[in-house]
């Protein structure tokens, strides 16, 4: 077979991405850079993909590629597919996180950038996604986002499927790379345009007791009462995780001075603005003498505060109150090992 021979039937063999990908890698970056900078995501991943696959192909084969596309090129020197090649194309033309993420997928890598992408999303866009699809996918999808995220998406649905998918959440198992591919490239499609196995990387009960203390308190409390009627162990276990400001009040003595030692006194003031007052009776007896009267000071001078300011002070003490739990300092209210259900 002659030479001329053999580059017809290379270039025969060459797809489309391929060929225009000889032709890049062979112009100076300047100019290969103003025709990527037009390209939509999936064609800069095509050509990613196609610069680490490409053959070797030397000066008389681009020339026959020039005169086949019709391109304009400055240089016909050789060129061979590889992932440096990929990297020098992608450099400067899109963010360096997203060419991580492009070379991880070429690599066989499970894509983590569209999980950033989407905890920035329009909570209704996300939450009218999770509604359209299957619980199970949407447990998992809830799964990579930031808790007080999901607790948002959560709070915009009906009781029933909020419970479903909340079930699931907490007994999530690892799902195929296929899958998972599978929905991020519908997520990039519909929601986002303009391992061996892939898990939800963390505990699942403590992960849906974040979600729940993000979530309003008799939303929250519905999803316990339902888990601790159909999964009352995997209740048992979530409710570890689960602890609210109005919860102090079912502490020990002990444990709600050791818990208030370690606030703030600034953050204590905040949480107390408007407080049930059988509450903040209770709190305050939990305190030395001397922050008592400083408190109880504070509290009698009428100060304008936000609402956030408030439910976010309240949520620190409570988030405090887990962080003690965790460290073995204090105990939770119905944390009781012993009172955990039997297989």
């Amino acid at each position: 077979m002659t030479a001329q021979s053999r580059n017809n039937r290379m270039i025969g063999q060459l797809g489309g991405a391929h060929k225009a990908t000889a032709l890049l890698l062979a112009m100076q970056k300047p100019l290969a850079d103003k025709i990527i900078r037009q390209f939509k995501d999936s064609d800069i991943r095509d050509v990613a993909r196609a610069a680490v696959e490409l053959p070797p192909i030397g000066p008389e084969m681009l020339e026959r590629l020039v005169a086949e596309l019709a391109k304009e090129i400055e240089s016909a020197s050789a060129v061979e597919g590889s992932p440096s090649g990929a990297s020098q194309l992608l450099a400067g033309i899109v963010p360096e996180d997203e060419m991580t993420e492009i070379m991880g997928e070429i690599a066989g890598q499970p894509p983590t950038l569209i999980w950033k992408k989407l905890a920035s999303a329009s909570e209704d866009k996300v939450k009218d996604f999770v509604v359209s699809e299957q619980p199970q996918v949407a447990a998992y999808l809830l799964s990579k986002l930031p808790p007080d995220k999901s607790a948002a998406i959560l709070a915009k649905i009906d009781d029933d499927l909020r419970f479903d998918i909340s079930a699931r959440l907490v007994q999530l198992k690892p799902i195929s790379d296929v899958a998972v591919a599978m929905l991020t490239e519908r997520l990039g499609s519909e929601l986002l345009q303009g391992s061996d196995k892939t898990g939800t990387g963390g505990d699942n009960h403590a992960m849906l007791g974040a979600v729940l203390n993000k979530l309003d308190r008799n939303q929250a409390s519905a999803i316990l009462q339902r888990l601790s009627d159909e999964l009352p162990k995997e209740a048992q276990r979530v409710k570890k995780f689960v602890f609210s400001f109005e919860d102090v009040c079912g502490l020990t003595q002990e444990d709600r001075a050791v818990l208030f030692e370690q606030a703030p006194a600034e953050r204590v003031i905040l949480a107390l603005r408007d407080c049930d007052p059988a509450l903040a009776g209770t709190i305050l007896d939990s305190l030395s003498p001397r922050a008592r009267r400083l408190i109880a000071s504070e509290l009698s001078n009428p100060v304008k505060v936000s609402n956030g300011a408030v439910a976010d002070a309240r949520r620190a003490i409570a988030d405090l109150a887990l962080a003690l739990a965790e460290r073995s300092m204090i105990s939770l209210p119905g944390n009781d090992a012993s009172a955990e259900p039997q297989n």
